[in-house]
């Protein structure tokens, strides 16, 4: 990995800390002490929409099946940095694990 590529990767993954942030402030202003299933919720209605999602402009099926469950990855490892996140505010809280 090129000293760039490191760069580049840092930067995203600031910015994915930092959406996974401010999606955790989100569901606690809207569900409170329900944020941890109503993310649950949201996390598996967008897996199931990365696993139906295709990609026809990669013009390659297999490239798209690639996409489909790498999206499906990435989908699920920001909703668990977000779950983590929720879950050291609610124990903070005093609010049980759901």
């Amino acid at each position: 990995m090129t000293e760039e590529e490191v760069r580049a990767e840092a930067r995203l993954y600031a910015l994915e800390c930092l959406v996974c942030q401010m999606l955790a402030t989100m569901h606690l202003q809207i569900a409170g002490s329900d944020a941890l299933s109503v993310l649950e919720t949201q996390r598996q209605q967008a897996l199931h929409g990365a696993r139906q999602k295709a990609f026809p402009e990669l013009g390659d099926s297999a490239l798209s099946d690639l996409m489909s469950a790498e999206l499906e990855v990435a989908v699920d490892r920001l909703a668990g940095m977000e779950r983590a996140l929720l879950e050291g505010v609610l124990r903070r809280r005093g609010q049980p694990r759901q």
